[in-house]
């Protein structure tokens, strides 16, 4: 609440995954080809409102920055929500599953790590990252990126490989505590009445 608009106004955005995640639940969706095909269309619309934008000079404001994400995260939600209908034998199911194991690290981890690596490589190699895309810079993005991912999968194997055991164990101490701590408030309550 005490960010400015130019950061608060994209939580929209975010909260738009959690519907996605809600939705899930309740609704079938349509075929994939019906969400990927408003994902396409929302991607083209924002990419030639875009280059419209930029080769009519206009400048963007805040709300049509943020309308235009608005847009791609609807249309990427519209495909993500029916991604779950699609029927035939899913390519690279084991790739996805493995990778989506430690997702969450690589989501809380990425942008400090990156930060860092790229200072200790302009510092140490003096490769600066804002480069040119040429063969070299993808080289570089390919290795930073697999670095990433790397530090994010040994990271993820110490915290996030044991969330299910943590919140088992959590559920099971969460109701003994509550029941220890309404059993001294009973019993000071009594005492206060009696004695």
């Amino acid at each position: 609440m005490v960010l400015p608009l130019s950061i608060s106004l994209w939580f929209v955005a975010w909260g738009v995954g959690v519907g996605v995640a809600v939705l899930d639940r309740y609704w079938a969706g349509w075929p994939f080809f019906a969400g990927a095909t408003i994902a396409v269309v929302c991607f083209v619309a924002v990419r030639w409102t875009d280059a419209w934008l930029m080769h009519s000079g206009v400048a963007t404001d805040l709300a049509m920055d943020f309308a235009l994400d608005l847009a791609v995260a609807l249309g990427y939600s519209a495909a993500l929500v029916c991604a779950k209908n699609v029927k035939e034998p899913r390519k690279f199911w084991l790739l996805n599953r493995g990778l989506a194991s430690f997702s969450y690290t690589v989501y809380l981890v990425h942008f400090p790590a990156m930060v860092f690596i790229a200072a200790f490589i302009k510092d140490v190699l003096d490769i600066g990252f804002g480069r040119q895309p040429i063969v070299t810079a993808m080289i570089y993005a390919s290795a930073l990126l697999a670095i990433l991912y790397g530090y994010s999968w040994i990271f993820a194997a110490f915290t996030e490989v044991h969330t299910n055991a943590v919140r088992s164990r959590v559920s099971l101490l969460v109701p003994a505590l509550l029941y220890r701590a309404s059993f001294l408030i009973r019993r000071q309550i009594y005492e206060r009445i009696y004695f």
